[in-house]
């Protein structure tokens, strides 16, 4: 069975991720674990990916920037970024939007 998460772009800011030395490790097993058995909402058209590996992901400490990108790269090759429509009033400005 396959489940469908959502993550906010904010799991990835390296503020996050530094505040706890667990909270690196605790993301990568959660990106394998999806990987395994799970679907992750690519939210607003495919934005989401980009917005994540480009802004949230490079300010990531190096070894945890290249497990993590090796995450994505193994959710996309395996087609579980589920694609979601764009939201019709635009960029989303918060996590509710």
């Amino acid at each position: 069975m396959l489940y469908e998460f959502a993550m906010t772009p904010d799991l990835f800011d390296a503020s996050r991720v530094n505040t706890d030395g667990t909270a690196g490790i605790v993301l990568v097993e959660l990106l394998r674990g999806i990987a395994e058995n799970g679907l992750l909402a690519n939210l607003h058209k495919d934005r989401w990916l980009r917005h994540v590996t480009e802004a949230r992901v490079s300010t990531l400490p190096p070894t945890l920037k290249d497990k993590v990108m090796t995450c994505l790269k193994v959710l996309h090759d395996r087609h579980r970024l589920v694609r979601h429509p764009k939201c019709m009033s635009g960029d989303p400005s918060s996590d509710l939007d």
